[in-house]
């Protein structure tokens, strides 16, 4: 197991970040969850409270698991197959190279934490997920794991509504991304042009950086390169011009962008859902995918009423 000794664990470093990962890696994580399994079989005669202990204990190395899980996908360009689709970007067929039959079991993984954690919080009453701004993004959280483990993602105050058929491999929903300040600065909203039903929505009371996707769960050849596109709509603003919304990949590590569009009104010719080329990059550590309403000057207003992301796909260049 790979964790730095040397390295202290910060209360609110995100457990799926590059940073977390360096003191509780991936095969810790799996090994502290089997020694947990391995606890409840030993108090299996034991008075009730003793199994209970131990699968609130559990409880953290779960959450880790399912949170690295859902919020990257676990996409993995490493494998030795390549699965192709028709993406849908622009009339071109698109290939990417992923493990063939892996996504089913991951997401039968994903599906079965989620039943889990639901049911221990529902059994524990008190269980909280975050320590700062806890109202947001435990119900954040929660509606998530709620979607994850219906095995699709409903839209938000309305029925469910699953996609017919399955996107293209490297495709992130909207489930997968995060919100700044939801509910201020973006939310979850039901959408039926959206390809499952749902998508966010963008409002126009900040220019920032406000839906995020952190890559670290994703799983990229090293030295290639790769393409990110994000499928999204603008609802203009009447007689308003300026820039409707910007996106790209920034990297911490090396504290630069890779790439980023900016988008303004009136090169608008469609008001549906349209996929824009974001970023072709040779990715590297701590890389993250952003997107907010373009900026605008502040007494004025933004050029837009709203911005509605859908989906981002990810795809290797051949």
């Amino acid at each position: 197991m790979g964790t730095d000794p040397s390295r202290t664990l910060k209360i609110y470093e995100d457990v799926a970040s590059a940073s977390c990962r360096d003191v509780l890696d991936d095969d810790f994580v799996a090994w502290a969850q089997e020694q947990m399994k391995k606890a409840e079989e030993a108090v299996a005669g034991e008075p009730p409270v003793y199994s209970y202990n131990v699968r609130m204990t559990a409880f953290s190395f779960d959450y880790i698991r399912l949170e690295r899980l859902r919020r990257g996908k676990a996409l993995d360009f490493t494998g030795g197959t390549r699965s192709c689709a028709s993406a849908n970007t622009g009339g071109t067929r698109s290939c990417a190279s992923g493990r063939a039959g892996a996504r089913p079991s991951r997401e039968e993984e994903m599906q079965t934490l989620a039943q889990s954690l639901l049911a221990r919080m529902d059994e524990a009453k008190d269980i909280r997920l975050s320590s700062g701004n806890v109202k947001d993004r435990h119900a954040a959280t929660v509606r998530a794991w709620k979607a994850v483990a219906a095995s699709c993602d409903p839209p938000v105050g309305g029925t469910r509504s699953c996609a017919s058929a399955p996107p293209p491999f490297g495709t992130l929903p909207e489930s997968s991304l995060h919100i700044a300040k939801e509910g201020e600065w973006a939310d979850y909203r039901d959408d039926p042009t959206a390809r499952d039903g749902r998508a966010i929505r963008i409002s126009n009371v900040h220019y920032g950086w406000c839906v995020t996707f952190h890559m670290d769960n994703v799983k990229f050849r090293p030295g290639h390169t790769y393409t990110l596109r994000a499928r999204v709509r603008v609802e203009k603003k009447p007689g308003a011009s300026g820039k409707a919304f910007w996106a790209g990949v920034y990297s911490n590590a090396m504290r630069k962008g890779c790439g980023q569009i900016t988008v303004k009104t009136d090169a608008l010719h469609d008001d549906g859902y349209v996929w824009y080329t974001v970023a072709t990059w040779k990715p590297g550590r701590e890389e993250y995918f952003w997107i907010g309403v373009g900026q605008f000057d502040k007494k004025v207003g933004a050029a837009v009423e709203s911005v509605w992301v859908d989906e981002i796909l990810i795809e290797e260049k051949e």
